[in-house]
Parts: structure tokens; sequence; C-alpha cells
């Protein structure tokens, strides 16, 4: 079904500030901070059981479906970002846990191994220990990381995995202009700052728990976030629905 934009405005230029600031600010604004909370909840939670090994089979089938869960809240996050009226506070529905949950996540994981399959055809095929090919791996990981949001993006708006192929995202990339490669290098870099912040956690286990926690959930936030705004703004340059029967739902 084709995006309705609800903007304004379709033609006005939004700089890199605006586009940040709303981005990085949303996790602690009125319309976020019930997903940053219930989704931290969340996280603990499979913290807490991943802590009792005891439970064994039980604990890794939670933290499946705590990782499902959140996979379809993604999704939600997505869609609700691409509207000017967000202030719904839509989570994904367990008494439909096949279309909110089950196929949103098998599209996540979908989506992630086409933009690593360079990098993935490399270790397969490739020379990776090779000291003369060292600058591959990583440049093939900066692929994935900036083929994955629009790829993300199509395929949340499109509702199949297909419109994760490079026909329909590359063009997409180039018609989205410099805001897409802004929002890809604002993602990136906020995983990256994950990365490079677990050195400074404190030493104590809860609090580190719940440190982690409230930080997954928030880069989830801004990720999603950054797609739905991207697409909010770019939805007529990138001009995925002037054909509304490309695409059937999958």
């Amino acid at each position: 079904m084709p995006h309705a934009s609800l903007v304004e405005d379709p033609d006005e230029e939004i700089s890199p500030v605006s586009f940040a600031w709303d981005v990085l600010s949303y996790p602690f604004r009125r319309n976020g901070r019930p997903f940053l909370v219930v989704g931290t909840i969340i996280l603990l939670l499979g913290e807490f059981l991943g802590n009792f090994q005891t439970l064994g089979f039980v604990g890794l089938v939670a933290n499946l479906l705590i990782f499902a869960y959140l996979c379809g809240l993604y999704f939600e996050l997505i869609e609700i970002s691409s509207h000017e009226n967000d202030t719904v506070h839509c989570f994904p529905d367990l008494t439909e846990p096949l279309d909110d949950i089950a196929w949103p996540t098998l599209k996540v994981i979908g989506v992630l191994l086409i933009a690593h399959l360079p990098l993935s055809a490399w270790y397969l095929w490739g020379d990776p220990e090779a000291a003369s090919t060292a600058w591959v791996a990583p440049t093939l990981l900066g692929v994935a990381a900036f083929y994955f949001p629009m790829a993300m993006l199509g395929t949340v708006m499109h509702g199949t995995l297909l419109a994760a192929s490079p026909h329909i995202v590359l063009p997409a990339i180039f018609r989205s202009g410099v805001l897409y490669f802004f929002a890809a290098v604002l993602i990136s870099g906020l995983y990256a700052g994950q990365w490079y912040a677990a050195d400074f956690l404190p030493q104590n286990v809860w609090l580190v728990g719940i440190l982690k926690a409230v930080i997954s959930m928030y880069l989830l936030l801004t990720n999603a976030r950054a797609l739905g705004r991207l697409y909010l703004r770019r939805e007529n340059e990138i001009g995925w629905f002037r054909d509304p029967d490309a695409f059937e739902e999958a």
C-alpha cells in the first residue's frame, strides 16, 4: 500500500542539525519516552533471565522472544516516525504474533544478511588473512553499514524483503541525496560510540546492566527514528510508490 506523507511542504529542506536533533532527542521526548522505558524493562528482563544458568533452554528461548519482540517494535517505530503526526504509541500486537513479531524478525535478519553478503563472500572466498588485503574487510563492513539503512527502510515501507535488493536500494540512496549520507553516518556513529563507551562503564554489575539496556534501547529508537524521518522528508525524491503494483506484501 502506498505510503501517505503528511509533510505540509515536501519540498522544504531540512538541515542536518535539525535532523540530528530530532533523531537524538526523540527517545527523551514525550512521543519516545514510553518506548524507551518499556524497551529498557524488556532488555533488563532478558539480562536478568540470562544470569540464571539453571534456566538453560528456557532462558535462551526467553531471550529469543525478547529479540523478536524488539524487532517487531523496530518495524513499528520506523513506520510511526515516517509520519509527521507521530503521537501514537503503537507497540507490536501480541495477539498477532505472526504479522507483528515473527515476520518483522525474519525480515530484519534477512536485511542484515543481504547487507553483509559482500563481507561474508570475502571471508568465504577471499584472503582475509593476507596483510596486503587488510583494508578489504573494514571497507566491506562500511559498505554494509551504508547499505543497511535504506534496505531496511525499503523492506518496512514495501512490506517485503524483495525491496532490500540493490536495484531498489541503490537508486533510492542517490535520490535521497545528502540527507541519507548524513543519516547513515549518524546511525553508524552512534553504534561505534556504543562500542567504545563499553570501556568507560562502571564496574558495578547491576549498574552496567541498566546502562547497557538503556543505551541499547536508545540506539534502537534513534536508528528507527532516523529511517522514518528520512523517508518523511525524501518520499517524493525516492519515488518508490509511483507504481503501486510494483510489489506485493510478503
